[in-house]
């Protein structure tokens, strides 16, 4: 009752009372009586400890909250408080962040105990961070084996927040560089501007692969949890080593070219409504991408590449089921053809994170030598049940189903579908994951049964 009187304005608010039962009478007569105190607004938000940081960006921050925030002239509500606190900790420049009330003292709290009205300033409490930063980690995984990676960062860079990364990573499917710039409030205070330049290598089944590539994303939410995001991305691609032939669906298909430009806008929409990141157990996402590659925006080919997510979490007692739904096509465009989508744009699936009864790609066509062919449609689903076994263990069930056929919008023509379970053991970086999976198709090609380790859950 406090704690409801609280949020509508009255933090100084007093109750007595309480239960009377009489046994005799089978009677139970409970009253409270209510001291309301006065009806508290937030006064001047005060911050301290800045040193590096410009004050205007922390107060972006806080005004990006709108009325769930804490503004001058606002009814005062502790959730408000919390609010302004997790928008501040966010912005990933401060060791430590209080948000709390400046409560009158003595004589001048009980003066206003007595009014109908009060004003309380609100001060925000800082302690910055180093301004550069090194992260190194590694870690083991089915699929890519032993990994490494390393960054440097400048939190702070012109005193608003502006980030720049350096970074590397090295495992079994991929060598990679990246410099990223990240501007949070470009040109207004709810626009993020992100600048990548990378180069990567990349291993796959079907092919190696030499790519740079550039680009620059505006992000901005639109309203209900929901970020926009649109930007334009270039990239030089080189396949070093092919493996999948093409030639296996149609004979008479074009060899492709071993070098790609590629210009290509980026539209999407994205919202993420979870409990935990790490180790989600109630709510749901989606995420939508539309990629047109065009000659007019210096491309070699043109195609449309989309696809679409969704996830949702619901828990009871100590129970989690998870499910998940993506779907994906590729429309080649003008004189593009369908042999003509460079083979590493294709979609493929298959493995550690996707479908688990089957090795990593597998899913799909493959040419005469047993190498994945990719294609033009894409769909996965799973389903999950988690539970507890023994603190920090717990276990899975499974099941996984995926699809990938050679032409765009043909779904549902040879679904590769699998069953299976695994143990989970908590840690602060996200849960150890051991899976047994196997495959419910009776394919000669396939193994019996697949084993993955990693860290982190399916989805």
């Amino acid at each position: 009752l406090l704690a409801a009187l609280a949020e509508r304005g009255h933090p100084r608010a007093g109750i007595e009372g309480g239960a009377r039962v009489l046994l005799e009478e089978r009677v139970a007569h409970v009253e409270w009586r209510v001291e309301p105190g006065p009806l508290v607004e937030v006064g001047e938000v005060r911050i301290e400890g800045l040193d590096r940081v410009d004050e205007r960006h922390v107060r972006k921050a806080l005004a990006k909250l709108g009325e769930r925030g804490v503004r001058t002239g606002d009814r005062y509500a502790p959730s408000r408080l919390r609010a302004a606190q997790r928008a501040v900790a966010d912005l990933g420049l401060f060791r430590s962040v209080a948000v709390r009330p400046v409560q009158p003292e003595g004589d001048a709290l009980a003066a206003q105990d007595a009014s109908a009205h009060a004003t309380w300033p609100i001060e925000v409490a800082v302690q910055e961070r180093p301004r550069r930063g090194i992260r190194l980690g590694g870690g083991y995984g089915t699929e890519d084996r032993f990994r490494v990676r390393g960054e440097w960062e400048h939190r702070n860079l012109f005193g608003e927040g502006e980030r720049l990364e350096v970074s590397g990573k090295y495992s079994s499917l991929v060598a990679a560089g990246r410099v990223r710039y990240l501007d949070p409030s470009f040109i207004e205070p709810d626009v993020e501007a992100e600048i990548p330049v990378a180069f990567e290598h990349e291993t796959e089944p079907a092919a190696d692969v030499d790519r740079a590539w550039g680009a620059i994303e505006l992000r901005v939410p639109v309203g209900g949890g929901v970020v926009a995001r649109a930007g334009y991305r270039f990239e030089r691609a080189e396949v070093v080593k092919r493996f999948a032939d093409l030639r296996a669906f149609d004979p008479a298909a074009p060899l492709q070219p071993d070098t790609f430009l590629l210009g290509s806008a980026t539209l999407g929409l994205r919202r993420i409504r979870v409990d935990d990141l790490l180790e989600p157990t109630r709510g749901t996402s989606f995420d939508l991408e539309l990629r047109p590659t065009l000659r007019a925006l210096g491309s070699d080919v043109d195609y449309l590449r989309w696809r679409a997510s969704a996830k949702t979490y619901a828990s009871w007692r100590r129970l989690v089921l998870a499910l998940r739904f993506e779907i994906g096509a590729i429309h080649p465009l003008g004189g593009t053809g369908e042999f003509d989508v460079p083979v590493f744009e294709r979609f493929f699936t298959g493995g550690s994170t996707s479908v688990r009864g089957y090795d990593y790609h597998l899913v799909g066509p493959l040419d005469a030598e047993g190498d994945p062919l990719g294609g033009l449609s894409w769909a996965e689903a799973a389903a999950e049940l988690r539970f507890p076994i023994w603190d920090p263990v717990g276990g899975v069930v499974f099941v996984d189903a995926g699809d990938i056929e050679r032409r765009p919008a043909h779904w549902g023509r040879d679904v590769f579908p699998g069953a299976g379970a695994g143990l989970r053991i908590a840690t602060p970086v996200g849960p150890l994951r051991f899976d047994v999976a196997f495959p419910l198709d009776d394919g000669a090609r396939i193994d019996r049964y697949e084993i993955h380790f990693s860290v982190g859950h399916a989805f």
